[in-house]
């Protein structure tokens, strides 16, 4: 709906450039990752898996007294019991080698056991649903080869019809 109104709003009502559209089409997401930079911490599993356990510990006391908790707090011992220091990769691989590998291992058990099918249903709705919001930029051509004089007004109706109930 985003992209169908400022199509229209900036192709039918105001500037006719290209240029700008695409800026505001990025801008969305160029705010939301310089918010989620500023704002969201690293996860707790992830600096106590690099060995930063007191960041650890804080972020983790942090999230868990937002949710209310009022229990005991996390200590870096704890954390260090459950995230032991990382082995050094073995003598003749690289690192990056070895993390790939790993990485490649876990990408193909997905596709192993429940997991597939749950992958497959996910993927194919992602597919779908990215054919459908195509479609919609195909449908600007398509009324304007119908000559309809309010082609992104009616790409704005479309991606209005989309929305459930």
């Amino acid at each position: 709906i985003y992209v169908a109104l400022l199509a229209f709003l900036t192709f039918e009502k105001y500037i006719k450039s290209w240029r700008l559209y695409v800026l505001c089409n990025a801008a969305p997401s160029a705010l939301s990752f310089i918010l989620i930079s500023i704002f969201v911490p690293e996860s707790a599993r992830f600096l106590g898996l690099h060995g930063h356990y007191n960041q650890a510990a804080r972020v983790a006391n942090r999230v868990a007294r937002s949710m209310g908790f009022r229990g005991s707090k996390l200590t870096v011992a704890e954390l260090q019991s459950h995230f032991p220091p990382e082995e050094v990769p073995l003598k003749g691989k690289p690192a990056l080698l070895t993390s790939c590998m790993d990485m490649f291992r876990a990408f193909a058990n997905l596709y192993k056991g429940e997991t597939r099918r749950n992958l497959f249903f996910m993927q194919s709705m992602w597919f779908a649903l990215s054919f459908g919001s195509g479609l919609s930029f195909w449908m600007t051509r398509v009324f304007a080869e119908l000559q309809i004089a309010d082609r992104y007004m009616m790409a704005l109706f479309y991606a209005f019809s989309s929305i459930p109930g």
